[in-house]
């Protein structure tokens, strides 16, 4: 077998394979179909690409069957290749204008890293502003969902099924209003003008030229509270959504409430937790006396209230 040396002064493997086969006036095509090996294999052998190949254990074994093959001591060229495996390979060297690429690539991944992050950021941050501000936009359509818009003054009142031209109405708000009549002139009883009942007094001096004497709605004279009597009284005048807790958290009343329907509730239960979805809708009464339910609501909430029931 002539020997072959490379710039290392190690056995040139390659070129003594691809000189044993041309020697036997072999093509790389026929080597392959007679050896057992791929084309490509042979090729990566008799180019020195042993790197390409796998495993060295592998290329060994592939070295040891092709050197047979043609002819070729097998312990000399596994003994050159494991010269070469034993040489230490080059260090890696990364020139200036590579290290600089490979800076501004991360540059650029770390940039549009923060691009992304920070609109996501502002938004999470104004939802949550929004969501822990009571009086903010958003809390407000929340509220507004549930709460029904109050009666402005002056509005009129019409029952429902629409205003026709004699449907009775009462306007709120304005200079006093003359009783009405029918389309005959009859004169309409004041009690059934929309389930509104005015005063008798009003309703007796309507045509007389005296001003009846003012009265002080402010100064009422308590009710004597018995025993029996005392308590929670919740009237609804709109279909509201209602959860009622007592004083040991258990629940009382959890349900959609329609207009007209009454709720009482025993002093023993008392302090009671309410959740009222349209509060506007509704009058409470403590011990018989009416209360403005918005004295009990609890801080930043529009909906729930704590109620008690005072001893006396």
């Amino acid at each position: 077998m002539s020997e072959k040396t490379t710039t290392t002064g190690g056995l040139d493997i390659g070129a003594v394979l691809s000189a044993a086969r041309m020697k036997r006036e072999l093509s790389i095509a026929t080597a392959a179909m007679q050896s057992n090996l791929s084309q490509e294999i042979i090729e990566k052998l008799e180019q020195n690409r042993f790197g390409e190949i796998g495993a060295p254990v592998f290329t060994r074994g592939y070295l040891s069957l092709y050197a047979r093959f043609l002819g070729l001591n097998e312990a000399a060229v596994g003994q050159a290749f494991n010269k070469i495996g034993r040489e230490p390979p080059p260090a890696l060297r990364l020139s200036a204008a590579n290290v600089e690429s490979q800076s501004r690539s991360y540059r650029r991944s770390y940039l549009g890293s923060w691009l992304l992050l920070v609109p996501v950021v502002l938004v999470g941050g104004f939802l949550l502003y929004q969501l822990f501000d009571n009086n903010s936009w958003l809390m407000k359509q929340i509220n507004g969902a549930f709460n029904q818009p109050a009666q402005q003054e002056g509005e009129v009142l019409t029952p429902p099924g629409g205003n026709n031209s004699e449907d009775i109405v009462l306007e709120v708000g304005g200079n006093p209003q003359v009783p009405p009549t029918t389309p005959e002139g009859v004169p309409v009883n004041p009690e059934v003008i929309n389930g509104i009942t005015p005063p008798a007094d009003t309703a007796t001096m309507a045509g007389s030229s005296e001003t009846p004497p003012a009265t002080d709605n402010s100064i009422t004279q308590a009710p004597v509270v018995s025993e029996d009597s005392r308590g929670i009284q919740l009237t609804f005048s709109t279909e509201s959504w209602v959860q009622i807790q007592d004083n040991k958290r258990k629940s009382v009343v959890s349900r959609i409430i329609k207009p007209g329907e009454k709720v009482e509730l025993p002093a023993d239960g008392a302090p009671y937790n309410f959740n009222i979805g349209r509060p506007d809708g509704v009058v409470m009464l403590i011990n018989g006396q009416e209360q403005p339910l918005d004295n009990y609501r609890q801080k930043n909430s529009g909906r729930r209230f704590n109620v008690d029931i005072p001893n006396g």
